[in-house]
């Protein structure tokens, strides 16, 4: 009969339909963190308590529940839910009260108690997971409850049956409260998953991008040791025996476990360690089976090969490095080096003071380099699906192990040897992250709510105190009593205040006068009080920004000078290799019997050597420029000469075929005007460089001018042209038009930045005139006087000495600069005597007293200053020698030194020949 009636009720189908709403809001993935989701459906079940009871109320909680069996395939949390319904049906409807503070208490004693055993013991969660899902339904019952409790507020069910009535100041408090401490708790929930999903976002984000700088520097990594193997395995093709070439290889790189060098069909003759060398000799080991010895064999190129197991030095994993060793084209054998795969622990990155797992596979798949907190194994070979499941996309946001350990993951393959960089960072990291993060905003939003709880009270307090007031007052009252009554009511409403605002203007206008004037002295006071203040902080202020400046300047200057030392050492390192590089490439070209086609390759070579030299040397100028450090030098300067030879230095390096170039109005120039020549030099040099470059057919002309004490000159094309918008980039450092002109034209974008400083610093100016499609027009402006005395000419050497039977020392360390200065040298004639350092030459000239001495400046046990220093403190002994540096420093302040250490001239690596014949000769005609 009761089931009946149950059924029958309006009720029943509605607390079905409420039931169904709270069951599709459950399976609506509204996110808490990354872990869970909340689930709003209960709110319809409270709902259907207040209004229809607590039947209802469970048949309506029962259904919404039902709905997490097809979301997750368990319904645990429905126990917590319909309990609940029991708990405020006996503690809140029965009783008139709210929802909240009751439920409030159900969910702290015994709904999230149960959830709590149930996570532990038969979900078997994690613990920072179970604790985020107790947080969560926590939350999940506020929201539930304040908004039904706000819902609900002016029902019949609150506050009000036939006994009681609503207390105004009750109601205030209590709804303003709730609406503000949920509107506050809704903000705080999506501030955090906001501020979560950034957190993801910037990882997956930074992941990505430390994988491609990663697979960057891996390449850049491989490509280096593969020059250094490629530079060893020509240079025994010259000559260079092949213990020195590996020990080069050892001591430089020492990522490299062993090296080896084969004959012709594969044999070992030549390892470094030594150990590796006895066994190998011991066993007689032929490679001719690897896969590095065939491609250096049938290719010129530089093998890198995939991971594969090692022999004869132990048996670990290694990826070999290996290059053909060629005399005339015709193959000698090979040298190989085998890197240590754990160098590649130095590529580990750091992320939120946490290690990010790497993985790096090589281009067979397979696994080169794995930390130790992973599960793969050095070797192992990937399946395609395996590396696609390292990518998070939106459906897979992490990447799970075998170990069902959850990471996020970046992976990037990198341009030129196609490895995988695969980074992982542990997701349990970003939770715990994210986990003090909620703690902290939970723990502000109790605050802020326990704040707003006692500011509305005390609001509260305030609007109802006139009400009480005026009613006390009206009860008092009585007629018979003529005395007089005060209606001024403090802190009143506008409301109440205008029933008694006509008893008390007049009564109280002085007294308000007063009291203004009174609070306006003391507010003038305060106002001084508080200049005086503010002066004082401003002082403290000015004192410590004073300090902040000093400190900032001295913080500046250091940064300048550690800047200056490292371009120095840059400079010198670079160029010491590139010396022997493009001296070997000089010597190799002059071979007679060389293929055409090996000519053509090493002249490209040459060319690129070339082009990296004056990059550098623009670098270092641009630097100097910046720091101040350029000095400009006037002098008397034939600038007829000067654009002569600049422009025949242009013809012979940088003009296409199809151009046409033009030279025009040099004949009008003055004899000499003061200047500096090389900086004049670099301009014109640069502008034409620039034209040529962009210029494929057509032609170039330079006009040529001077008129009231200024050159002007123009370099005019017919180029490419530039875009208007662009042209205001042009001058900036490593800036070109598009970056697609550095693809295809190549170039570093200094040039122009360098010429417009130069052109400053010569106190004229550049512009520039270009339309897109037709080309471009650069002109110059220089101040330059007249000198007072021409200067005379020097008288050309016109031709080179012949220096047969003259000796010479050259005083080097570096075995390859002194096969390049000895052949050099010997082509000229010259009987060479070779000291390794500064102490042999003292030694070496007090027997054989040269005449003209080559010296290094940076070598062991004693330097090239050093040396020179003690010749010239006793020419007894070492007697007059003509000594000319010959260093791979090549900045003012080394030449400086040189100079000042007693040194005649100066010449800077890589080794021009033309260059050196030129100041050999110059000492060899004064001597």
């Amino acid at each position: 009969m009761q089931l009946n009636i149950f059924i029958r009720s309006p009720f029943f189908l509605k607390a079905i339909l409420l039931g169904l709403l709270g069951g599709g809001i459950n399976l609506v993935p509204l996110y808490f963190l990354s872990m869970t989701e909340f689930l709003f459906g209960q709110a319809f079940a409270l709902y259907a308590l207040i209004f229809y009871g607590r039947r209802y109320a469970l048949l309506t909680s029962a259904i919404a529940a039902s709905f997490l069996w097809i979301k997750w395939g368990h319904a645990w949390p429905s126990i917590a839910f319909l309990l609940e319904i029991f708990w405020l049906a006996h503690f809140c409807l029965q009783r008139k009260h709210p929802l909240l503070g009751w439920g409030i208490v159900y969910w702290c004693l015994i709904g999230l108690p149960i959830l709590a055993v149930i996570g532990f013991f038969i979900m078997q969660l994690p613990q920072l997971a179970l604790m985020t899902a107790l947080v969560k339904y926590l939350l999940n019952a506020l929201v539930c409850l304040a908004v039904v409790d706000i819902i609900g507020f002016y029902s019949k069910q609150y506050f009000s049956s036939g006994e009681t009535q609503l207390p105004l100041i009750k109601l205030l408090r209590y709804s303003v409260s709730l609406l503000v401490g949920l509107a506050s708790l809704i903000i705080t929930l999506i501030l955090i998953n906001y501020n979560h999903q950034n957190v993801e976002n910037y990882v997956h984000a930074q992941l990505n991008e430390k994988a491609n700088d990663i697979a960057i520097a891996v390449d850049q990594y491989l490509n280096e040791h593969g020059k250094i193997i490629a530079a060893q395995a020509d240079a025994v093709s010259v000559g260079l025996k092949l213990d020195s070439a590996l020990n080069i290889i050892s001591e430089r790189y020492p990522a490299f476990i062993t090296t080896l060098a084969t004959d012709e069909k594969g044999n070992v003759v030549a390892a470094t360690p030594t150990d590796l060398l006895d066994k190998l000799r011991d066993g007689h080991v032929s490679v001719a089976d690897r896969d590095y010895f065939l491609q250096s064999k049938q290719n010129t190129e530089t093998y890198i090969s995939p991971t594969f197991e090692g022999r004869g030095f132990g048996n670990d994993p290694i990826v070999a490095v290996a290059h053909g060793i060629f005399k005339d084209t015709e193959f000698k054998g090979i040298i190989e080096g085998s890197l240590n795969l754990e160098a590649f622990s130095a590529f580990r990155p750091q992320l939120f003071d946490h290690n990010v797992e790497l993985l790096i596979l090589d281009g067979a798949q397979k696994v080169v380099f794995s930390s130790k907190n992973l599960t793969y194994q050095v070797l192992e070979k990937l399946t395609p699906q395996q590396i696609t499941a390292f990518i998070n996309t939106e459906t897979t946001p992490a990447f799970i192990d075998k170990a069902q350990n959850s990471y996020f993951s970046g992976i990037k393959k990198s341009s030129h040897y196609q490895w995988h960089v695969v980074l992982l960072l542990d997701r349990s990291h970003i939770d715990v992250l994210a986990a003090k993060s909620w703690l902290k905003a939970m723990s502000i939003l109790m605050l802020v709510t326990l704040l707003v709880f006692i500011f509305i009270a005390r609001l509260s307090r305030w609007l109802v105190a006139p009400i009480e007031l005026l009613t006390q007052k009206m009860q008092d009252f009585k007629p018979e009593n003529n005395a007089k009554q005060s209606t001024l009511i403090e802190r009143s409403w506008f409301e109440v205040d205008t029933l008694h605002q006509q008893f008390i203007e007049l009564a109280n206008s002085l007294n308000v006068n007063f009291q203004a004037l009174a609070a306006s002295n003391q507010k003038n006071e305060e106002l001084n009080n508080k200049l005086s203040e503010f002066n004082h902080e401003l002082a403290i202020e000015v004192e410590r920004k004073t300090f902040e400046l000093t400190q900032s300047v001295h913080i500046a200057e250091q940064a300048n000078k550690a800047k200056s030392i490292f371009l120095a050492n840059m400079s010198h390192e670079i160029r010491t290799p590139m010396n022997g590089m493009m001296g070997m490439l000089s010597i190799v070209l002059k071979q007679p019997s060389l293929n055409p086609d090996v000519v053509d390759k090493l002249q490209l070579i040459q060319s690129s050597a070339q082009t990296l030299m004056q990059i550098l040397n623009d670098i270092l100028d641009f630097s100097k420029i910046e720091a101040g450090q350029l000095t400009i030098e006037q002098a008397p300067v034939d600038l007829k000469a000067v654009f002569k030879e600049s422009c025949d230095i242009f013809l012979m390096s940088s003009i296409k075929p199809n151009v046409e170039f033009r030279l025009e109005g040099i004949e009008n120039l003055p004899d000499q005007l003061l200047c500096d020549a090389l900086r004049l030099r670099q301009i014109i040099v640069n502008l034409l460089t620039n034209a040529g470059k962009f210029t494929p057919c057509g032609h170039i002309k330079v006009l040529v001018s001077y008129d009231e004490e200024y050159l002007r000159f123009s370099v005019a094309d017919t180029g490419i042209g530039i875009a208007k918008e662009k042209q205001a980039l042009l001058f900036n450092e490593f800036s070109q038009a598009d970056v697609s002109t550095t693809r295809k034209y190549g170039g570093t974008g200094l040039g122009l930045a360098i010429c417009s400083r130069l052109v400053t610093l010569l106190e004229g100016n550049i512009e520039l005139q270009s339309e897109e499609g037709k080309g471009s027009c650069f002109t110059v402006s220089l101040p330059m006087k007249a000198p007072e005395e021409l200067k005379e000419h020097d008288e050309p050497l016109n031709k080179s000495l012949d220096f047969t039977g003259h000796s010479i020392l050259l005083v080097e360390d570096n075995p390859i600069n002194q096969l390049v200065a000895q052949t050099m040298l010997r082509a000229f004639g010259f009987d060479v005597s070779v000291a390794e350092n500064g102490q042999v030459a003292l030694d070496m000239q007090v027997q054989h007293q040269f005449k003209i001495i080559l010296m290094d400046c940076q070598m062991p046990i004693m330097d090239g200053y050093t040396a020179t220093q003690t010749i010239r403190l006793e020419p007894d002994v070492y007697g007059k020698p003509i000594i000319i540096a010959l260093t791979a420093n090549a900045f003012m302040e080394d030449k400086a030194a040189c100079y000042g250490a007693g040194m005649n001239d100066f010449i800077s690596k890589p080794i021009d020949e033309q260059y050196l014949m030129k100041v050999l000769t110059k000492w060899s005609v004064q001597d």
